[in-house]
């Protein structure tokens, strides 16, 4: 789950990329993504650590795939298997529309908030055009506005007297 929060990977992408494609001292990986096209996706340190420790500690020997998540006979997980594992995270997490998409949605969003831009972002997940890439746009706009307002400079010097419907300090 955190390499999908910190990458924006699909699912097919997660479940297909190999050992070799992993640079955990670099922070990237290669994945094969939509039309077998090839592309290079950064990650974070926390990620390379956590990714570092499933490999040494918690991977199952491979029945002979270099596939990097496998179940725990050795073979390559499946989007089935991956759709499971979130029906059951949602259910102990009580959060009811968690999905693999979800997760690619949230890095989306939280680069851009972050300050990343949409020309970096539609090449990292993959989108041929900057329209599919916009949808993010549009809505971290919004935000974006919202939080300004929250965290309007002129309200903080007046403290608490400055919210919406109190009048003047």
């Amino acid at each position: 789950m955190c390499l999908l929060l910190d990458t924006g990977l699909r699912c097919g992408e997660l479940l297909q990329f190999k050992r070799a494609d992993l640079h955990l001292e670099d922070g990237w990986l290669k994945v094969m993504g939509k039309g077998q096209k090839e592309r290079i996706v950064p990650f974070g340190n926390r990620c390379a650590r956590l990714m570092q420790r499933y490999i040494n500690h918690f991977r199952p020997d491979s029945n002979g795939t270099d596939v990097v998540f496998l179940n725990i006979v050795g073979e390559p997980l499946t989007e089935t298997a991956i759709s499971s594992l979130f029906h059951r995270i949602s259910m102990k997490a009580n959060i009811p529309r968690l999905h693999i998409h979800l997760c690619r949605h949230t890095f989306a969003t939280n680069y851009l908030i972050g300050g990343g831009d949409s020309l970096t972002l539609q090449r990292i997940l993959g989108h041929e055009t900057l329209e599919m890439t916009r949808r993010y746009v549009d809505q971290v706009a919004s935000q974006v506005t919202v939080l300004r307002t929250r965290h309007s400079p002129v309200d903080k010097l007046f403290g608490r007297n400055a919210q919406r419907g109190t009048g003047w300090p």
